[in-house]
């Protein structure tokens, strides 16, 4: 038996909120240790958002309100959002309605990177929809009965 404490928790919320401030900034305030350039690029490859790595890491351009988020999907912001998860190490991630609001291939691309963490995190993922493309080793249904 594992025994896990809060520190081991990552939540992505439904609804993404960002401090006004960079990217490097709003990556402090949710992890407590160093994270190097390459690192950060490596994880922007991974979610297919390598095309913002200029504006935010290298032009430290700041995100945080809706006005600073011109020109960034729905998708791409909770890609930005999971790259915080991936680069804090922890050992679970809880996600809520992660795929909601976002594209297909958005969602198909969110799929794959958990597809390959699951033998390494737990995962729990909280959702109205499937995915057939996301691998599972357990599926809870919730419903009231009317």
């Amino acid at each position: 038996t594992k025994s896990f404490s809060l520190e081991d928790i990552f939540f992505v919320p439904q609804v993404i909120s960002l401090s006004s401030g960079t990217y490097k900034e709003n990556l402090s305030l949710l992890i407590n240790h160093e994270i190097n350039e390459k690192s950060i690029k490596s994880i922007f490859e991974d979610l297919r958002i390598i095309h913002l790595y200029e504006r935010l890491i290298v032009n430290n351009e700041k995100i945080g309100s809706s006005i600073e988020f011109s020109g960034i999907s729905g998708g791409e912001l909770k890609r930005i959002f999971l790259s915080f998860c991936f680069l804090s190490k922890r050992k679970i991630i809880i996600l809520d309605e992660i795929f909601s609001g976002i594209d297909n291939q958005s969602s198909e691309i969110i799929c794959e990177i958990f597809n390959s963490l699951r033998k390494t995190k737990l995962i729990l993922i909280v959702a109205h929809e499937k995915f057939k493309s996301l691998e599972v080793d357990y599926e809870f249904t919730l419903r009231k009965d009317l």
